[in-house]
């Protein structure tokens, strides 16, 4: 039995390799491989990722990554499962993140992510039409970010 990879109320998760959804029941690969890591743009298990620390829903179908030790945000849909480069130069650290760790969607600018990162110590948004990246902070060694649904105020955790 396989699980619709878009149904909604299917629970999105990840086993740092690869991106799944479930039913409940039924546990699916979406995107990468539970037993190999590297890089590779391809389709469902196929895919390679080098540890998912982070990952956002932005839409019914995409959902953006965080490849920590590839060096980049990457985006995968859900319907075809395939996956693709968003922002960062992969398997290039420090060009513009240097191991991305979480990663959510601006309730404030529904087109702009927000990246927590932690080895070149910073906040970046990221244009999910464009791939565009701007610094918002550098000074802290970021590990996980949430952000208020009414304010827009962001929540960070310090690496320290």
């Amino acid at each position: 039995m396989e699980v619709d990879l878009y149904i909604p109320g299917n629970v999105i998760y990840t086993d740092r390799n690869s991106i799944r959804t479930s039913n409940g029941t039924v546990s699916q690969i979406i995107a990468g491989n539970t037993t190999q890591d590297g890089y590779q743009e391809g389709t469902a298990s196929a895919a390679r990722f080098r540890l998912i620390q982070g990952f956002t829903q932005i839409s019914s179908t995409q959902i953006v990554v965080s490849d920590t030790y590839n060096y980049c945000l990457r985006l995968v849909d859900r319907a075809s499962s395939k996956t693709t480069k968003l922002a960062g130069q992969c398997t290039k650290p420090r060009y513009l993140f240097d191991h991305p760790r979480s990663v959510i969607k601006d309730v404030k600018k529904l087109d702009q992510l927000i990246v927590a990162y932690g080895s070149n110590r910073g906040l970046r948004s990221v244009d999910v039409k464009t791939g565009d990246v701007n610094t918002l902070i550098k000074a802290f060694s970021f590990d996980s970010i949430s952000q208020d649904e009414h304010s827009g105020d962001l929540f960070l955790t310090d690496l320290l």
